[in-house]
C-alpha cells in the first residue's frame, strides 16, 4: 500500500501562479470574495497539478468526486492557510481545518450536536479533530456531505463503512488538523 501526503501553505496567488492553474480553478480563485479561501483554492490547484495531473484531465463520479482515469486515487482539501493532497493506490480521503477554529453556538447547536451526538466534542479543538476525521471518511466514500456522518464513528484508528475497513490518522501541521482515511479492504 502506498500513501503520500503533500501540503502547501496557502498564500494569495500572483499572476504567475494564477497562470499555472486550470482555467476553471483560476476563475474560482478570481471570483472568490474571501482571500483565505481564494488562497486555499489556488494552493490546492497547484498541488493537484504538481503531483497528480492537469485538472482538465480529471473526471467526476455522479456524486461529484474527482478522479483520474487509471489512477492514482487522490483527495484534496484546503482550510485555514493550508492545502493538502493525499495520493494512494487505494480509495482515500483527506481533510484539513484549523485546530482552534471558532465555531458559533448556532452551528454547534444545529450541526455538530446532531453529527456528534454519541461522541464528545466539548471544545473547538475536539470539534475540528472530529470533523476532519468525519470528512476524510466521507470523501473516501465518494458521497461527501451526502453521507450521513452519524452512520460511522471516527474515535478509533479504524472504522467500518459499507463493508469497508477504513484506517484513520490525524496529525497537526502548522496549527491545523490533517486527517486521512484510506481503505484497507481493497474495495474500490
Amino acid at each position: 500500500m502506498s500513501i503520500k501526503l503533500y501540503w502547501r501553505q496557502a498564500t494569495l496567488p500572483d499572476e504567475a501562479t494564477l497562470a499555472r492553474l486550470s482555467p476553471q480553478r483560476r476563475d474560482r480563485v478570481l471570483r472568490c470574495h474571501n482571500s483565505e479561501t481564494a488562497a486555499g483554492i489556488a494552493a490546492a490547484g497547484l498541488l493537484l497539478a504538481e503531483y497528480v495531473a492537469d485538472e482538465e484531465a480529471l473526471l467526476r463520479t455522479p456524486e461529484g468526486k474527482p478522479y483520474l482515469p487509471g489512477g492514482p486515487e487522490f483527495s484534496l482539501s484546503h482550510g485555514g492557510d493550508l492545502a493538502v493532497l493525499l495520493i494512494s493506490d487505494t480509495p482515500c480521503g483527506v481533510d484539513v481545518e484549523c485546530a482552534d477554529r471558532a465555531v458559533s453556538e448556532r452551528i454547534r447547536e444545529r450541526v455538530f450536536q446532531r453529527i456528534f451526538q454519541r461522541e464528545e466534542a466539548d471544545s473547538e479543538r475536539a470539534l475540528s479533530w472530529l470533523w476532519t476525521r468525519k470528512e476524510a471518511v466521507m470523501k473516501l466514500d465518494g458521497r461527501g456531505l451526502g453521507l450521513d456522518p452519524r452512520c460511522f464513528s471516527v474515535l478509533a484508528a479504524r472504522t467500518q463503512l459499507s463493508g469497508r475497513e477504513i484506517a484513520l490518522a490525524t496529525q497537526i501541521v502548522r496549527g491545523h488538523f490533517i486527517s486521512i482515511a484510506y481503505d484497507l479492504s481493497g474495495k474500490a
